[in-house]
């Protein structure tokens, strides 16, 4: 029983070690394949990825403008958005699900 008792905690310690280990690695892996993240600050326009698309014609793959209303976490790997001046489309919405919003001539942002 003794053994059990000092062991343990032993054991404990390091699966928490490796657990932080094989995230690091999945993270730095993750990281190597994607796109350098975008930061966005407060108030800047971006669109959103449409996903409830049934296919690539004739909808749209990006919605918007959405407005930045703060980035979530401190890695800046989710921002609160919501369309200009609608309150109720407040979402939370991950970085990889967003692109900047550029705007042209013909582009008409309604309220």
């Amino acid at each position: 029983m003794d053994f059990l008792n000092q062991e343990i905690p032993i054991i404990h310690a390091k699966a928490i070690e490796n657990i932080k280990k094989a995230q690091q690695y999945q993270k730095t892996q993750y990281y190597k394949k994607s796109k350098e993240i975008a930061k966005y600050k407060t108030g800047d326009l971006v669109l959103r990825r449409n996903h409830n698309k049934m296919s690539a014609f004739p909808n749209e793959r990006w919605l918007g403008p959405w407005q930045i209303i703060q980035a979530t976490n401190k890695d800046g790997s989710a921002y609160r958005i919501m369309k200009p001046g609608d309150i109720k489309s407040l979402s939370k919405v991950n970085v990889v699900d967003l692109r900047p919003f550029h705007k042209r001539e013909d582009d008409v942002i309604t309220a």
